[in-house]
């Protein structure tokens, strides 16, 4: 099914705003509004945003400013532009941020759902693939240390084996969400992304994420005759079929 998003709407036009948004809700997604780029500018300060859906010609808003403040944000949603002013300067300028479309009103409201769900869905991908991108990050760390201490004493420390299970089960989890969402092609069709097959090991992966389940993968080889655990023999395995692009999910249950 197409993931629900969360949806920010300026546009000082409130006729149009408020029946754009209302229309949005019905798609089931959340739609906040804002009237200007500096209430527009807060509220994404303030959240989350998975889709900024942005008016060119508004109070401030002038020379993009709203869109030139996404890059004081540590998570900028992807953009969409729908404007009844549009320009080549605007259009040329605009792609230097992560935008889904450039619409001109009336809109087609065929074009403008297919703008606002491939939007919502590139950042949720992006989000899930940093996500996991962190937490393996921080797994090898902590696997660095066990490898040392196991090296010292010839055990791994108490609780190691079952942080291990339970992190790298989580990490088959979120692989498993990148399956899901990661490998859309942004140009699909609603119905190819709701009947769309993911793989977690598609081209979305940033060669850090691989290297750094390369790096857990190693860990638990050299550390394995300290722990004895088939559970981590079986969720190593899995890692390793995710870098061979096999068909991985994650236990039930695990």
């Amino acid at each position: 099914m197409i993931e629900s998003g969360c949806i920010l709407l300026a546009d000082d036009e409130e006729t149009y705003r408020e029946s754009t948004a209302d229309l949005i809700r019905v798609r089931g997604h959340r739609c906040d509004c804002a009237p200007d780029g500096a209430v527009a500018a807060r509220m994404l300060r303030e959240v989350d945003y998975d889709l900024l859906i942005a008016d060119l010609q508004m109070p401030g808003n002038e020379h993009l400013d709203l869109l030139h403040s996404l890059a004081n944000l540590a998570d900028a949603p992807t953009v969409l532009i729908v404007t009844g002013y549009p320009s080549l300067d605007t259009a040329i300028e605009s792609h230097q941020f992560d935008i889904v479309g450039y619409l001109v009103k009336p809109v087609d409201l065929d074009e403008f759902f297919d703008c606002v769900e491939r939007g919502v869905c590139r950042t949720k991908r992006r989000r899930v693939l940093q996500g996991s991108h962190l937490r393996i990050q921080q797994l090898a760390k902590d696997l660095g240390q066990i490898e040392r201490t196991s090296l010292e004493d010839g055990d791994a420390p108490v609780g190691a084996q079952v942080y291990l299970e339970l992190t790298l089960a989580n990490i088959l989890g979120s692989l498993q969400d990148l399956r899901r969402m990661a490998s859309i092609p942004d140009g699909a069709s609603r119905e190819e992304q709701a009947a769309a097959h993911v793989h977690p090991a598609g081209p979305h992966r940033p060669a850090e994420l691989e290297r750094a389940i390369r790096e857990t993968i190693a860990v638990l080889e050299r550390t394995k005759t300290a722990f004895k655990s088939k559970d981590l023999g079986e969720l190593r395995h899995r890692l390793e079929a995710v870098l061979r692009c096999e068909d991985v999910l994650p236990r039930s249950g695990g």
